[in-house]
C-alpha cells in the first residue's frame, strides 16, 4: 500500500497528465485548422518552463486549471472555433474511456478513479460558462446557426 505523500504526487501528477491531454488536445485542433497555438498550460503555481517549436509551455505543480492560448481564434470561422473547443473534452472523454480499458483489464482501483475524473472533467468542460470550452462551443454553435452555416 502507497504510503499517504507517495499516493498524493502520483495522483497530481496524473491529473496534471490528464490536463495536458485535454489541452494538446486543443492545440492539435487548432494547428489542424492553420492557427498559431501560442502557449500551452497545465497546473498552476511555480513550476517548469520552456519553449519547444515556437510554443511557450508551462507545467505547474498544482493540478488545477490548464490554457491552451490561440492567436486569431477569436476571428477564426464558427466551425474551428467549435471543433478546436471539442477536441479538449472528447480528449478528455476518450482518455477517460482507456482509463477505464485499462481498469478493466488490469483491476487497478487507480485507472478507474482517473477514469472517472478525466470524464467528470470533460463534462465540467462541457458546461456553458465563460472561460470554459462549452462557453466558446455555444457561441461558436449559435453564430453558425445565425449566419446560415452548416
Amino acid at each position: 500500500m502507497l504510503n499517504l505523500l507517495t499516493a498524493t504526487v502520483i495522483t497530481f501528477a496524473a491529473f496534471l497528465a490528464l490536463i495536458a491531454i485535454h489541452e494538446f488536445a486543443h492545440a492539435a485542433a487548432a494547428t489542424h485548422h492553420g492557427l498559431v497555438v501560442k502557449r500551452i498550460k497545465a497546473g498552476n503555481g511555480w513550476g517548469l518552463n520552456f519553449t519547444l517549436g515556437g510554443v511557450d509551455h508551462r507545467l505547474g505543480w498544482f493540478p488545477w486549471s490548464g490554457q491552451c492560448l490561440i492567436e486569431g481564434l477569436d476571428r477564426a470561422p464558427a466551425k474551428t472555433r467549435l471543433v478546436t473547443a471539442a477536441a479538449g473534452p472528447a480528449a478528455s472523454a476518450a482518455t477517460a474511456a482507456a482509463l477505464y480499458l485499462a481498469y478493466l483489464a488490469g483491476d487497478a482501483e487507480l485507472m478507474l478513479s482517473l477514469s472517472a475524473s478525466s470524464l467528470m472533467f470533460a463534462g465540467f468542460n462541457l458546461l456553458p460558462i465563460r472561460g470554459l470550452d462549452g462557453h466558446v462551443m455555444l457561441k461558436a454553435w449559435r453564430e453558425r446557426k445565425t449566419c446560415g452555416s452548416t
